[in-house]
């Protein structure tokens, strides 16, 4: 190499230093091996042990890597399973994949398909098989696809499901990462919130409150009968409402009434933004915690204005 064994020394391992990126374990190799470079024969048989050391430690570092890999695949919380092509059938999976599709092993589940853990149809009403043809090719195509799946059960029933699809290439094979994980129960509270917004929306007027009164949110109902916007009144308290007909024992006895059961209802005179006194049926409930905690209140107000008038005259009818 036209240099000295110091120089040589050195050169190497600023060398080794500028492979560290590469992520594999740097190996020491031992003094003596630049120390004999000059010695002509012994410099071959030691530089030779030296690329087994360095052999030996590399494959090591390789199979540490591995361990970690299968040990991080093994234990993960959410299915992990890979597809290859051309069958797309699955060609190993994890302990928490079997579990999710209630497969007893491995080796049935690799018999599999997408298709095979799915219900004949998915939601939006396209055949499962086809549809699986179509997110694998995103898949292979993007590099990566993540969708929503409904998947079933061996032996039981659907469920729905995240799926992230990611395209492995290693060597000269290419395949498919997919990892699954349940979602039902998120579903089930998108069905409530959805449902809890429709009754929300309803023709009776809605408040909710913080556990000291603060308005949070009002309906489009509460806005039409007391002619207040969400944007007014959100941040107050529902006593910019309070129309003077009533004394201070009357609201003492409904707040008693709402310590006490939880809730109050029965009618009541309020005043409209525009200054109008209006009778209204209104009905209060607590909202509590799993502590037994008020975390809320919600108000229903229903305008009786209509119907007080109509019992007014009926009874001006009858007498």
């Amino acid at each position: 190499f036209g240099c000295t064994v110091k120089n040589f020394s050195a050169f190497m391992l600023g060398t080794l230093r500028f492979a560290q990126p590469t992520r594999l374990a740097v190996p020491i190799i031992p003094t003596s091996v630049f120390m004999k470079i000059n010695t002509g024969k012994i410099m071959t048989m030691e530089l030779a042990e030296a690329d087994v050391i360095w052999s030996r430690q590399a494959d090591k570092a390789v199979l540490a890597k591995a361990s970690t890999l299968h040990l991080l695949f093994d234990g993960s919380r959410y299915a992990m399973m890979t597809l290859a092509p051309p069958s797309w059938k699955f060609t190993i999976a994890n302990p928490a994949a079997l579990q999710l599709f209630g497969v007893s092993s491995v080796a049935e589940f690799i018999s599999l398909g997408p298709w095979g853990v799915s219900p004949e149809w998915q939601p939006d009403g396209r055949a499962s098989s086809e549809k699986a043809a179509e997110m694998i090719a995103t898949a292979m195509s993007e590099g990566s696809n993540f969708f929503e799946w409904e998947h079933k059960r061996l032996g039981g029933g659907p469920f729905h499901a995240d799926v992230q699809l990611t395209r492995i290439e290693a060597e000269d094979e290419v395949f498919l990462q997919a990892t699954v994980r349940d979602i039902t129960k998120r579903k089930q509270i998108e069905a409530k919130l959805r449902i809890a917004a429709t009754v929300f929306e309803s023709q009776e007027g809605m408040l909710v409150t913080d556990a000291n009164t603060v308005i949070l949110s009002v309906n489009s109902a509460f806005t039409k009968a007391t002619g207040y916007t969400a944007e007014e009144v959100i941040g107050q308290t529902p006593r910019l409402l309070k129309s003077g007909n009533h004394d201070a024992d009357f609201y003492a006895a409904m707040w008693q009434s709402i310590n006490n059961t939880g809730a109050w209802e029965g009618e009541i005179w309020n005043r409209r933004k525009n200054g109008e006194i209006y009778p209204e049926y209104l009905t209060i409930t607590a909202v509590k915690d799993n502590n037994g905690s008020v975390v809320n209140y919600v108000a229903t107000l229903r305008d009786i204005t209509t119907s007080r008038a109509a019992a007014e005259e009926i009874k001006n009818l009858a007498f």
